[in-house]
């Protein structure tokens, strides 16, 4: 009895298959099929256009600040630390909101550049729709609120590159935070 049964599941099987082979190569012939399957058709909608100018901002550490550094205390020199990453970190949110943040280090200590005050290092890149959008970042970043972090950081914003070679995802160029 139960070889029966498989035996007849497996040719209901088959001949299911053979049906649906069969209709599949008829089925441009059968009436209303494409306006139907049009119907339920799935579109995928077309990807926005991200804007294709970007801005870059690099780092370097001002020598004097360095100098300044050196001579605090341990704590006093871990409170200034901590002071100059919380401003980066709002200035990166603060442009945040004005354009997008691709890619590049968003509040993260390894952000700020080391001792070596002829070294720029690539900060982050941001989309920017147009120039008046830069405008706005770069009046962000000269406020009063930031003067603190431009005594301490050479920070120049640069702008105008397209989009096209820079990568999505985020790019670790250095892992050089604050040392002594």
């Amino acid at each position: 009895m139960e070889i029966f049964g498989l035996v007849s599941s497996i040719l209901l099987a088959l001949i299911l298959v053979a049906i649906t082979h069969s209709l599949y190569k008829k089925r441009d012939k059968i009436p209303y099929y494409r306006p139907i399957r049009d119907k339920f058709k799935r579109k995928k909608k077309k990807p926005e256009k991200e804007p294709t100018q970007r801005m870059l901002v690099v780092i370097r550490r001002h020598p004097i600040g360095r100098a300044a550094l050196m001579t605090l205390e341990e704590s006093q020199y871990e409170e200034q630390k901590a002071r100059t990453l919380a401003l980066m970190e709002q200035l990166v949110r603060e442009w945040s909101e004005v354009a997008q943040h691709k890619w590049g280090f968003h509040g993260s200590e390894y952000g700020l550049p080391s001792s070596n005050d002829e070294n720029w290092m690539l900060f982050a890149a941001f989309v920017v729709k147009d120039h008046d959008t830069y405008r706005k970042c770069l009046e962000r970043m000269q406020s009063e609120t930031y003067l603190p972090l431009r005594r301490q950081c050479d920070i120049r914003v640069l702008y105008g590159e397209e989009m096209e070679r820079l990568p999505s995802h985020t790019v670790e160029l250095f892992r050089q935070g604050f040392s002594r």
